[in-house]
């Protein structure tokens, strides 16, 4: 008993004096803080919502991928980026628009199959995917600051796939700067049995920067990327892509008023584009050169007339230019002595109103009715062929 004592008082004794050092020490205190990772989506879980959705893809290229919905494809369905249209401008269509988006920034895809809102759909008849980036994050403390950044590498042993992405940012209270890049590059790759199918080796770069600014009632984002794919081959067909540079302009404003919110938009993206052979795997010549332009702009007003019922409107205008060529071989009786012109100054027009009405009955039923009227004009110019003896 008298033991028992004796280590209780030894004990007390201790614990006294560890208590006496760390106030005399007076450790410095840290804050610790966290938040949950963005909810972007990835390739493959992108991919799988897609299908779970109604779409399908058929892969040519290592980077290019066509969307299909109800078996119609690629300019059948609409696909936007952000609010943006693309075109793709190539005659075999190697371009397509997913080919220009990086999976891992896209935090949000929706899929509308057959018939579409008046106020996404319009130059469809299967349907509209709309992708969207993740949201502009800000710092909620005046003078505060934080910079963010994160790295990703992925390699695959079959056909030395590699893939290096990086993302950094600085968020203040009222301005977000965000830059997002990642280059990704193969070799052939072999099948099953271990043959090696033949072009299918590839290359693509891409860099994204975008800004926002926001003030009480309004925000502002300018989103600029760019795009390089040096080569890309393509198995199922006897074309190869030689080049692919892109650069886009996007900006968004929405400004919140008392009746509603107003939604402005206007983008541009051009792009050159050049077919050839680039590989021993398959050779030939038949140089092939597009050129193409997007532009486009966007209006939409969000009248709220009711907390369950919103009325809108919009005005849209597309624009898409497009030249393509075939320059003449040297030394081919078939391809010269000229330029094969396939295309020259060629343009599409596209002009549309809307009005839309949301109602929302309650949290399982809702009507979606609206009208939406469109115009579309083309044009082009002259064309030439190799020489007069091959009937245009």
């Amino acid at each position: 008993m008298h033991h028992f004592k004796l280590r209780s008082a030894c004990l007390l004794a201790t614990l006294s004096l560890l208590q006496q050092a760390a106030q005399a020490a007076q450790p410095e205190e840290v804050d610790v803080s966290g938040r949950a990772m963005d909810s972007q989506l990835l390739l493959d879980s992108m991919a799988d919502k897609m299908r779970r959705d109604g779409v399908n893809f058929y892969h040519s290229g290592g980077i290019a991928a066509l969307p299909v919905i109800n078996g119609l494809n690629d300019d059948r369905i609409r696909v936007t980026l952000d609010g943006a249209s693309v075109t793709a401008a190539c005659a075999n269509h190697m371009n397509p628009v997913l080919s220009y988006v990086d999976f891992n920034a896209i935090a949000s895809v929706a899929v509308i199959a057959g018939i579409t809102p008046v106020s996404v759909g319009g130059d469809s008849i299967a349907g509209t995917i709309t992708l969207q980036s993740a949201p502009f994050r800000f710092v909620e403390q005046p003078g505060d600051a934080r910079v963010e950044g994160r790295l990703n590498y992925d390699y695959n042993s079959n056909g030395g796939r590699q893939r290096t992405s990086v993302q950094a940012g600085l968020r203040q209270e009222n301005f977000s700067l965000h830059y997002n890049g990642f280059t990704e590059q193969s070799d052939s790759y072999e099948d099953g049995n271990g043959d090696l199918v033949l072009d299918t080796l590839y290359r693509a770069e891409n860099h994204t920067v975008t800004a926002a600014w926001r003030g009480e009632k309004q925000q502002l984002s300018v989103k600029y990327a760019h795009q390089e794919v040096p080569y890309q081959g393509f198995p199922n067909q006897y074309m190869d892509m030689v080049a692919n540079d892109s650069n886009s302009l996007n900006i968004n404003h929405e400004r919140e008023f008392s009746w509603g919110t107003l939604h402005s938009q206007a983008a541009w993206q051009k792009v050159n584009h050049e077919m050839g052979f680039f590989t021993p795997e398959k050779t030939g010549t038949m140089p092939m050169i597009t050129q193409g332009t997007d532009i486009n702009y966007s209006f939409r007003a969000d009248i709220n007339l009711a907390a369950s019922h919103v009325l809108s409107f919009g005005h849209e205008m597309y624009r898409f230019t497009l030249d393509d060529y075939w320059p003449a071989v040297p030394g081919s009786m078939m391809m010269g002595p000229q330029d094969f012109v396939n295309i020259a100054d060629g343009k599409r027009d596209r002009i549309a109103l809307f009005a839309e009405s949301d109602y929302q009955f309650n949290e399982r039923f809702s009507l979606v009715s609206g009208m939406r009227v469109e115009s579309v004009t083309t044009n082009a110019g002259e064309v030439q062929a190799y020489n007069t003896m091959l009937p245009l």
